[in-house]
C-alpha cells in the first residue's frame, strides 16, 4: 500500500479556508476512492500536510488537489512526496 505526503499552501488563507479545503479534498477523494488524513503535526501558517494512503498514485492525488484547491478562491501551491518504507531498525 502506497503512502504519500502532500503539503498544500493557501496564500493569505484563514483557518476557515483550510476547513473548506479539507471538506473539498474529502469530497474529491471520495469520488476517486482515495483515503487521506490531515497530518498530526501542528499546522504552520499558510500550509497544511496531508497523508494519503491506499491504492493511490501521485497523479490521482495531484488531480484531487487540482480539483479541490481552486474552489477555495485563494492562490495555492502544493507538493507531493512518496513515503518510502525502510526495512530494519536503527539502533
Amino acid at each position: 500500500m502506497a503512502i504519500y505526503t502532500s503539503t498544500i499552501q493557501l496564500h493569505g488563507a484563514s483557518e476557515t479556508d483550510f476547513t473548506a479545503l479539507q471538506t473539498e479534498l474529502k469530497a474529491q477523494a471520495k469520488k476517486r476512492k482515495q483515503h487521506f488524513e490531515l497530518a498530526d503535526a501542528q499546522p504552520t501558517g499558510e500550509e497544511r500536510k496531508y497523508f494519503w494512503e491506499g491504492n493511490v498514485t501521485l497523479q490521482k492525488i495531484a488531480e484531487t488537489i487540482l480539483q479541490a484547491a481552486p474552489k477555495i478562491g485563494k492562490k495555492y501551491s502544493f507538493s507531493i512526496m512518496r513515503n518510502k518504507q525502510v526495512a530494519g531498525s536503527y539502533q
